[in-house]
């Protein structure tokens, strides 16, 4: 449950319910179809979330060092299913990371997708220009300080998702100076990875990770065609 302090605006009751029906978007006051609970006071607002017992993909990552081809397409295809279905009702995630991607703690995990605090929506919202979401996963357009497709950068962020996944580091952070941030900054911009030797990566994936990696903003795949093509990967 999330609470904020001071007054709102909002003026639903307590206990207002609403329900959308993507099962891959946490859950608010249950599983199954999203649905959320809003509770206010005089002084609170609480937000009721559903529980995700499998805790974040990237502590899973962590413990595992790194996924096979199979495990990372499993939850690469559930996390471009829940972003797709976003994109569907013209929203933006702009901070898509691994600490954002929870697990629903079954024995074969759901992914659920959090933290909608960057999001912008097409219909409510003007463009994106501002610098947002998580350095290692940010776009190059997003660096720009110019407008941009929230969407486009949405998909460049679960490319770095998957590679994070198949590989066990971050796509553009130098190996031998990884914390250097003004680095990482200027081979995002640059566009410059690799996939080392000792990690046995099919010619599929790689080329699907050239297509999510482009600096050119027009020639990134769309997602629904990302994603028929995630399923075609053996």
């Amino acid at each position: 449950m999330r609470m904020c302090r001071g007054r709102s605006s909002i003026t639903a009751r307590s206990g207002t319910q609403t329900s959308y029906d993507s099962r891959s978007i946490v859950g608010l006051g249950g599983t199954g179809p999203l649905h959320f609970r809003v509770c206010v006071t005089p002084t609170h607002l609480a937000i009721v979330m559903e529980y995700a017992a499998g805790g974040e993909l990237f502590e899973r990552i962590c413990t595992a060092g790194r996924f096979s081809e199979d495990e990372a397409r499993y939850f690469f295809q559930q996390l471009l299913s829940g972003v797709s279905y976003c994109h569907s009702m013209e929203i933006c995630h702009r901070d898509l990371k691994l600490e954002n991607t929870l697990l629903d703690g079954s024995p074969t995990p759901r992914v659920k997708i959090c933290d909608f605090g960057y999001s912008k929506s097409a219909l409510l919202h003007s463009k994106p220009k501002s610098t947002v979401g998580t350095p290692a996963y940010i776009a190059p357009e997003v660096l720009s300080r110019k407008e941009y497709d929230g969407k486009v950068a949405d998909v460049w962020s679960c490319g770095v998702t998957l590679y994070v996944m198949l590989i066990g580091s971050y796509p553009f952070e130098d190996p031998e100076d990884p914390r250097n941030f003004r680095k990482t900054i200027s081979r995002i911009l640059g566009v410059q990875y690799s996939i080392p030797d000792y990690v046995r990566v099919s010619s599929d994936c790689r080329r699907l990770l050239s297509q999510i990696f482009t600096a050119d903003p027009s020639k990134v795949l769309l997602l629904l065609i990302l994603l028929f093509f995630s399923c075609l990967l053996v």
